[in-house]
């Protein structure tokens, strides 16, 4: 075994052109080791300066290198063996076992949140191999020389039917054949909404006494105050229940809102300059002029996000609309984009 196969944490024995993988020296010394080393020689630097605090210090930094444990544990057993029969072996709680037999397409895939993946279609599955702690270099070097050249083709996905009536459906879907997608938000939204505003009008009955003669005097400033309070929290309360009542359409030209009391709230797609999230289910569509504020994914109903999903980025897809993060995104309403709900709604 060679000195730049050890180093990447990888055993090679080319008789049988098998390799064996195992989390590298770089990730224990950045994901477990030096955090550990580092809780415990802050605490011993205390422990010198001043014993008495940095005893207590020096054990809870102990307590706290004990959460890597679990950690530690997982990267141990970590394991992935590659040669000509296929891979095989365990990734944090998973074992796996495929047969290149079995494959039908396989892809390296990188996100920026969750890290480096093997994308794995096989005839009954999709599956996703996290490639955690490994040598991502070395592992797709390997599996490039042992795979067959058929299911690592750019269009290896591409051709199989399962992707390619998901497209189909996908088409079917944006062109609007059988009309716009509706979207409902979740129901606790509502509930919790509702039972806000009875505890809060309780409360505001109770701190009163059903007299609001008293804030008639002079000095009743501060009972102001708390009825301002418990106005402003009553109005969100029956907001939660608004925006719960509302429904999503995501046309193929325009996505609009239909909120209780008769508002409606529409931009086109093409009038969408960008998207923006704020990464806890608020989504802002902004135009020239124009803005729509909706709940996102997150927030809608589980028999409706599947596909609403698939229709609200597959429009921003086709329409090459960026999306981009902001937690400012949350802050924003709707403005500029309300019509009368009688008004023709093109391609909704």
């Amino acid at each position: 075994m060679g000195t730049d196969e050890r180093r990447n944490g990888s055993a090679v024995d080319a008789g049988n052109v098998q390799y064996t993988f195992r989390p590298t020296l770089k990730h224990w010394l950045s994901e477990i080791i030096g955090p550990v080393l580092l809780f415990l020689g802050m605490a011993g630097a205390v422990m010198a300066l001043d014993a008495a605090r940095g005893r207590a210090l020096l054990i809870l930094a102990a307590i706290g290198a004990l959460s890597f444990l679990g950690s530690a544990f997982f990267a141990a057993r970590t394991r992935l063996d590659l040669d000509v029969q296929g891979l095989r072996g365990r990734i944090r709680r998973r074992s796996f076992d495929v047969r290149w037999s079995e494959v039908l397409a396989l892809q390296q895939v990188r996100d920026d949140r969750k890290g480096v993946f093997l994308y794995i279609a096989t005839s009954d599955r999709f599956d996703w191999l996290s490639l955690e702690g490994l040598n991502v270099v070395a592992v797709w070097r390997a599996v490039t020389q042992l795979a067959p050249a058929a299911v690592l083709a750019d269009d290896a996905f591409d051709r199989l039917p399962a992707v390619q009536a998901a497209k189909a459906a996908r088409a079917t879907l944006l062109d609007g054949t059988a009309g716009p997608v509706r979207v409902r938000v979740v129901r606790w939204i509502g509930w919790l909404g509702l039972l806000s505003a009875v505890f809060l009008g309780f409360l505001l009955i109770k701190l009163f006494g059903g007299d609001f003669s008293r804030l008639l005097t002079l000095d009743a400033w501060p009972l102001w105050l708390v009825l301002l309070f418990f106005l402003g929290m009553l109005a969100g309360s029956f907001y939660l229940v608004y925006v719960a009542l509302a429904v999503i359409e995501l046309g193929p030209q325009a996505v609009c809102v239909r909120a209780p009391l008769g508002l409606t709230y529409k931009i086109r797609w093409d009038e969408v300059l960008q998207a923006e999230s704020d990464g806890q289910g608020t989504l802002v569509l902004t135009g020239k002029g124009r803005r729509l504020t909706l709940l996102g994914p997150p927030f809608w109903r589980t028999s409706d996000r599947d596909t609403g999903t698939a229709a609200l980025y597959g429009h921003l897809e086709a329409h090459q609309i960026p999306l981009k993060r902001s937690p400012w995104a949350q802050f924003k309403v709707s403005k500029g984009t309300r019509v009368r709900r009688s008004r023709k709604m093109p391609g909704n």
